[in-house]
């Protein structure tokens, strides 16, 4: 998994200033590796991820819930996100589709055994 680092230098400044402003956290200015890592820090901040789950819709909390909670150990396989998230499929890829066009959560192909992620660190963030 990427952590949010690596994501936030992948955007362009123009992303991460759109991004800043969901967030209600300050603007970076320009393509400074220091202003993105300001931006990495100010996401973090319990304040600023209550500002996101504010902006989302029911189905896109339930969503973020599935691949972001406690049992979902920071990611979720696409083909159990409804049951998971306790919609139907359709509508849980639909909430999904929203969640990656914001950059709310990133997408990834990984190996799962049994169950688990296989070779793959975790990452939280």
């Amino acid at each position: 998994m990427k952590s949010l680092g690596v994501l936030l230098r992948a955007l362009t400044l123009t992303e991460r200033q759109h991004l800043a402003e969901m967030w209600g956290v300050p603007v970076p200015l320009d393509d400074d590796p220091e202003a993105t890592l300001q931006l990495e820090r100010l996401m973090r901040d319990p304040i600023a991820a209550r500002t996101i789950w504010s902006r989302c819709d029911h189905e896109e909390r339930q969503v973020l819930q599935a691949m972001l909670g406690p049992s979902a150990r920071n990611w979720c396989a696409r083909d159990v996100l409804g049951e998971r998230a306790s919609l139907h499929q359709p509508v849980a890829e639909a909430a999904l589709q929203r969640l990656l066009a914001l950059h709310f959560v990133d997408e990834e192909t990984a190996k799962v055994q049994g169950g688990d992620l296989v070779g793959q660190r975790t990452a939280f963030y």
